[in-house]
């Protein structure tokens, strides 16, 4: 299975909150993912439980 394209900012932008934790929770499973670390910041500005 390939990984999927790393999101830009602007797409991560225009996730709705569901979208983004989905994605979260997707990409979690590989720690210290570059991609996990991009995605905290914009939950944390939306205030997301995770």
């Amino acid at each position: 299975m390939t990984s999927p394209e790393p999101l830009s900012a602007d797409q991560i932008e225009q996730l709705t909150d569901t979208q983004l934790l989905a994605v979260y929770l997707a990409t979690s499973q590989e720690v210290g993912d570059p991609e996990v670390e991009r995605l905290i910041p914009e939950m944390q500005r939306r205030d997301l439980e995770f």
